[in-house]
């Protein structure tokens, strides 16, 4: 989830240049670009009233290259993007649903029964530092 570290350099940049137009434009389109791009990779969207996409979880994962689809794991960073940019393009509506849904996905994958905190991973059975049941942090 580094993409959404990326998006947020446009973002500021734009806010940065807010009194030169032609610089601010350049920023808030290479930022609209980047928010297109990850969800339309990253983004398993929520379901909507229609019912279409009941399947999905309303989160942001990685995306598998080699299996060609989305490596559907629980990691804090899977709602980042909601803290980010608040879905701005689709209205609050559309972010509270999100949000339901994040929650509902939080809560499913078992990391919110922990009295601790929420854990940096559920990976089980990892030599890993930062998997489950240690959860120190990558960088530490």
């Amino acid at each position: 989830m580094a993409n959404w570290a990326i998006l947020g350099f446009p973002l500021l940049k734009k806010n940065k240049y807010s009194q030169i137009k032609r610089k601010q434009k350049f920023y808030e389109v290479l930022a609209e670009s980047l928010v297109e791009a990850i969800e339309a990779i990253f983004w398993d969207k929520a379901s909507t009233a229609d019912g279409t996409n009941s399947n999905a979880t309303g989160v942001w994962f990685d995306y598998d290259l080699v299996k060609g689809g989305l490596r559907r794991r629980y990691f804090p960073v899977n709602i980042f993007p909601l803290l980010l940019f608040a879905d701005h393009r689709q209205g609050r509506k559309q972010w509270e649903a999100n949000c339901e849904a994040a929650i509902k996905f939080m809560k499913d994958s078992g990391a919110m029964e922990f009295k601790g905190g929420i854990p940096s991973s559920m990976a089980r059975g990892s030599v890993e530092r930062w998997d489950f049941p240690n959860g120190e942090p990558v960088g530490i």
